[in-house]
This record gives structure tokens, sequence and C-alpha cells, in this order.
């Protein structure tokens, strides 16, 4: 409880830690083989720390200045591809192996938002950056299938895909 508090409080721009803390402390959560972000606070601590260290990089920008807690993840937009974004890789992760529901839905949404939200300069870039997401997909899918029995996982990634199609549908920006 206190370590997500504090992530918060930093990403809301309090600074309660040194500036190398919390690039230093998502380098842990991100590089571990863990199930840190397997709760709703680790996964929350997860999101404000990837949200800070990506701002701080210059790969988000916000939309918006975070003004309270938890952190809203939709106030954020990104500069680059993102998967080019740091633990973007983890985010993919805890999809696929959460286990708690609650966790699984907020980071399947966040993922989704972090896809579908560049900053103008890289609207021209929108196809590419879903064909990435589908083919990221894709490669899930068929190490899910080929892996054996993960059922979850294999649904998952189809919700993904469907959400992705969804929203492209609601936007009127197809892949």
């Amino acid at each position: 409880g206190t370590v997500r508090v504090w992530c918060h409080e930093h990403v809301l721009g309090k600074n309660v830690w040194d500036d190398a803390v919390p690039g230093h402390l998502f380098h842990l959560m991100t590089e571990a083989d863990s199930t840190i972000s397997d709760s709703s606070e680790g996964f929350s601590c997860l999101r404000a720390l990837f949200v800070l260290v990506n701002d701080r990089s210059g790969n988000v920008r916000r939309t918006r200045e975070f003004t309270e807690l938890p952190v809203d993840d939709t106030a954020i937009q990104c500069r680059v591809n993102p998967g080019e974004l740091t633990g973007c890789r983890s985010l993919w992760q805890t999809v696929l192996k959460a286990t708690d529901p609650q966790v699984v839905t907020a980071s399947m949404r966040f993922l989704n938002k972090v896809y579908n939200s560049p900053v103008p300069d890289l609207r021209e870039s929108v196809a590419s950056i879903r064909g990435g997401y589908v083919a990221r997909c894709m490669s899930m899918l068929n190490e899910a299938i080929d892996g054996g029995s993960d059922h979850a996982g294999v649904v998952r990634v189809l919700s993904l895909l469907q959400t992705l199609l969804e929203d492209t549908e609601i936007r009127g920006v197809g892949v």
C-alpha cells in the first residue's frame, strides 16, 4: 500500500523520491519475473511508474495534469510507437499472466489505451502501429495454442483483438 501511494504521489508531482528511484523501481518491477503486478495495488503501481518513466523520457505526453489518485491513465498519448515504450513488454505479460480478474481487465484496458492514443504527429503511423499490435496478438495467440492448454491466454488475446476492432469501428479508423 505505502509504495503504491508513493508511486502515485510521485506521478502527481509530489516528488517523494530522488529522481532515480522511480526508474529503478520500475526496472525492478518490469525485469523481475515476479507477480508484483498481479494484485490491484501492484498493477496500479506498475501503471503509475510506466506513465512516469515514459513521460520523463518524452515517449508519452500527458494530455492533462494528474491531480488525484488513482492516476487517470486515460490522460496520456504516445509520442512513439507503443511497442517501443519502456516496460511495454510487462504490460503484455500482465495481460496474459495475471490471475486477479480486476488486474486482467485493468491491464487490458490500459494496454489498449496505450496503443490507441498516439499524438497527432503519429496519426500517419496508425496503420503501422495497429498492424504491430495485431502481429503481437497473433504471435501470442500462436504461443498460447502451441504451448498447450492456456485457454485463458487465448481468450485474453482474442479479447484484445476484439477491443481493437470495436475501437477502430467507433473511430472509423481501420488497420
